[in-house]
């Protein structure tokens, strides 16, 4: 395979890739700053709407104590500096920095603001334009992670559940744990069959994805401790900031309800078809309140802190990002 310079890639691509008929996505355009600006004000709009239905409960924000707030923070910028790794991991540590990776991340999760996952596609544009990363390849990848990460949240979820449940503190709901545990075994379980399911007699663009996720489960065997690695951390990170969102409250909720709660949320924000699961993550803390052992109104108030710092965090640096990341191609055109 040959990239438009003429150059050899160095990437091999999936068969999926090679289907002559599919059409790679159409790079998005850089727009103008003034546009950023306004998409930026925009989504704290919205946010603010959906905020403004507890007015009861959003003065306790005005007494958050600013060490955990601060705490919330880092370990947001935590959490993307994983993903960054995940994604070194995926396409090679050595084809991307860590800077540049975290600064993508940074990047995808501004532009998930506007459409669910669109961050993936400016992450794929950049990677095929300046990492030579076929867009194939970059897209079974992603899922192949994604199942990864599902597995994780969902073993993480039901031990929470049948930890507070051994302990006599919420009795374990067996519509959470049949959803925790088909999410736990299904991520294994497709890629185990995938070399099986591609021989059926399937869609055509069906099967030759599912062999080419079986392709690269077979080249990724000695990365896959390493992928389970990294998403465990996410999930731990994740449930750290939501607990310290509550500590800047002043309240100390259960560590188990916090991680039954931060499960639930991390499945929210995957499945949801709402920019970066905008009230669909608040509903789902708020309905685990009793799991962690505090007022709904305190669920609703720790959730939308949470939000808001880290909503502002990737506003903040989305210029920066997108200032380091295309100024080298900028360069090379001058």
């Amino acid at each position: 395979m040959r990239t438009a310079a003429g150059t050899a890639s160095t990437v091999p691509a999936p068969s999926l890739g090679d289907d002559p008929g599919e059409q790679a996505p159409s790079p998005p355009s850089r727009g103008s700053p003034w546009r950023s600006t306004l998409v930026a004000v925009l989504a704290l709009l919205a946010f603010a709407v959906v905020a403004s239905g507890h007015p009861n409960e959003l003065h306790r924000l005005g007494r958050a104590a600013p060490l955990p707030v601060l705490g919330v923070l880092l370990t947001f910028l935590g959490a993307r500096a994983l993903q960054a790794e995940v994604l070194r991991l995926l396409i090679g540590g050595g084809r991307i920095s860590r800077g540049e990776g975290f600064l993508l991340m940074m990047l995808a999760s501004y532009t998930n603001l506007l459409l669910p996952r669109l961050g993936l596609g400016t992450t794929a544009v950049w990677l095929k334009r300046h990492r030579e990363v076929d867009y194939a390849r970059f897209a079974t990848a992603t899922a192949a992670s994604t199942g990864v990460q599902i597995s994780v949240v969902g073993v993480a979820g039901l031990a929470a559940q049948a930890g507070l449940d051994r302990l006599g503190r919420v009795p374990a709901d067996w519509l959470l744990s049949l959803l925790f545990a088909a999410c736990g075994l299904g991520g294994a379980l497709a890629m185990a069959c995938a070399p099986a399911l591609g021989t059926l007699a399937w869609p055509r663009r069906l099967a030759r994805w599912l062999v080419a996720m079986a392709g690269m489960a077979r080249e990724w065997r000695r990365a896959w401790l390493g992928l389970v690695a990294l998403h465990g951390a996410g999930v731990v990170l994740r449930a750290a900031r939501l607990w310290l969102a509550f500590a800047a409250l002043g309240a100390r909720p259960d560590p188990l309800g916090i991680l039954l709660a931060s499960a639930l949320a991390d499945l929210a924000l995957l499945a949801s078809l709402v920019p970066s699961a905008l009230g669909l993550r608040e509903a789902v803390i708020l309905s685990a309140a009793a799991a962690m052992g505090v007022e709904p109104s305190l669920a609703v108030a720790a959730a939308v802190l949470d939000r808001l710092v880290w909503t502002l965090a990737v506003v903040a640096m989305a210029p920066l990002a997108t200032f380091r990341l295309l100024r080298p191609a900028h360069e090379a055109r001058t």
